[in-house]
């Protein structure tokens, strides 16, 4: 059994994973700073590492009203409308009727 764990496939998925998590703790390091965005990433993989993050910040299966969406985004940065339009493009939200709420799997 540990010949499979420790096999030459298994260890380089396991390099591959902590290379990109420690890329992404890197950017996470860089744009936000006590619990807020710094600054929104204009290049889209960094943006999209940010916006995971923020994603995380709201909770499944919640609708939020978009007067408590904004109220909740401005919390992490001024530009809250830029933030509701980027979690919408990237799929990670979802909007209907003025409520907005976490895509499973987001």
């Amino acid at each position: 059994m540990s010949k499979d764990i420790f096999s030459q496939d298994n260890l380089a998925n396991l390099v591959v994973e902590n290379k990109e998590d420690a890329s992404e703790q890197k950017i996470l390091q860089t744009f936000i700073e006590d619990n807020r965005i710094k600054e929104i990433p204009a290049r889209r993989q960094k943006r999209f590492v940010v916006l995971k993050w923020l994603v995380n910040q709201f909770e499944h299966g919640v609708r939020y009203p978009e007067a408590e969406m904004n109220r909740r985004l401005k919390q992490y940065h001024l530009d809250n409308a830029a933030l509701r339009r980027y979690l919408i493009e990237n799929g990670l939200m979802q909007r209907e009727n003025g409520f907005y709420w976490r895509i499973d799997g987001a």
